[in-house]
């Protein structure tokens, strides 16, 4: 399995879960299956009533985040959690002794308290939820945006409507500068440099890296509050500042419910491959599959949908996002229903990835 895959490379989120959360609490599915990811992007799942949880990740480290997330939702109030996560309107280099003294608190196997307490000693005790790869690489194009783009990214989060700040975006921001920003995004090398290590995608999409990334901003940019936006807080400030764009599990009305849900839910941290998990005992109504199939090529890729069957119950529903390569996957057995979701696909806050969803049939 390739190298990129094996390390801490999401601490806050590279993909927007709002779209899972909101289907789930329709749904509500007993037996879900989800890439975990960072953890943010699996905890919030459960809050349709799940029975179970399976949380596959390689990375043993993920698994050990999720660990974190559970065991800090679980003991802290909210105000107190987002303090020990860094979240708006907290910043993450302070409070460092309060993180400090509730980690010690915290109920975690002794493998996972030692993992972390290097980490947060290495930083110092400051928040970790900017340390992962994914997290560091948009940090440095950050660094990029500030010198080419000046106080245009500070300016473009100013406005108090959807209306003011297309106005803004459309006559004041600098493209031409912007371009320079997007060339550089686009640039495949950079990208393998800083963090994909040879392990970068191999794109099928017609669009050119450039013309990928200009679509995906300009949604951003024309069909939501950019405040609302982790992706684009990350890209233009460095991190989160604004509150509207904390993550799912640290929104005040989600973080009770997945406090609440946490008391019944069995959540099963699974160092598995998608296709070792479907091949299991336990059969799913949801499948969270992240990104992952971006990566498939060959048979891989055209079978994984068939592949998944045996482990799926009648009318499950699987989410798919895919990164610069759409694939090319057998879809007997399923009906798209994309379609029906088309709303909070527009507004997810990446805009990175296309979002399909499945129901099998």
């Amino acid at each position: 399995m390739k190298e990129y895959f094996y390390d801490l490379n999401y601490t806050l989120a590279n993909e927007d879960t709002t779209l899972e959360y909101e289907m789930v609490k329709k749904l509500r599915p007993k037996n879900i299956l989800s890439v975990c990811g960072s953890g943010g992007r699996a905890l919030p799942l459960i809050v349709g009533g799940a029975e179970v949880l399976d949380a596959i990740d390689i990375s043993h480290a993920q698994l050990k985040l999720l660990a974190l997330r559970v065991a800090t939702i679980k003991k802290l109030a909210y105000d107190d959690f987002l303090k020990f996560w860094g979240y708006p309107p907290y910043a993450p280099q302070d409070h460092c002794d309060f993180r400090r003294a509730t980690f010690s608190e915290l109920d975690l196997p002794d493998e996972t308290l030692t993992f972390f307490d290097t980490i947060f000693n290495r930083e110092e005790w400051k928040s970790i939820l900017y340390i992962g790869k994914w997290e560091r690489t948009f940090q440095t194009l950050n660094k990029i945006c500030r010198v080419v783009l000046g106080s245009a990214c500070e300016d473009i989060f100013k406005h108090d409507t959807i209306e003011a700040q297309r106005e803004y975006v459309r006559n004041v921001f600098p493209w031409w500068r912007w371009k320079i920003v997007l060339l550089l995004l686009g640039n495949k090398s950079l990208f393998n440099a800083l963090l994909y290590k040879g392990d970068f995608v191999q794109k099928n999409v017609e669009d050119s890296h450039f013309e990928y990334y200009d679509k995906a901003f300009r949604r951003i940019f024309e069909n939501m509050n950019v405040r609302e936006s982790f992706f684009l807080q990350l890209c233009f400030l460095g991190r989160v500042v604004y509150p509207e764009g904390n993550t799912v599990e640290a929104r005040e009305q989600a973080f009770g419910e997945l406090k609440e849900s946490l008391k019944t839910t069995i959540i099963n941290p699974l160092t598995v491959d998608l296709i070792t998990a479907l091949k299991g005992e336990r059969k799913y109504d949801f499948v969270s599959l992240s990104d992952v199939p971006s990566y498939f090529q060959g048979d891989v890729e055209l079978n994984f949908l068939q592949e998944m069957k045996g482990g799926l119950n009648p009318g499950a529903v699987l989410v798919l996002r895919s990164y610069l390569r759409d694939p090319n996957v057998d879809t007997t057995g399923y009906e798209d229903i994309t379609s029906e979701y088309s709303g909070p696909i527009e507004k997810e806050a990446v805009q990175m990835y296309r979002i399909r969803v499945f129901k099998k049939v």
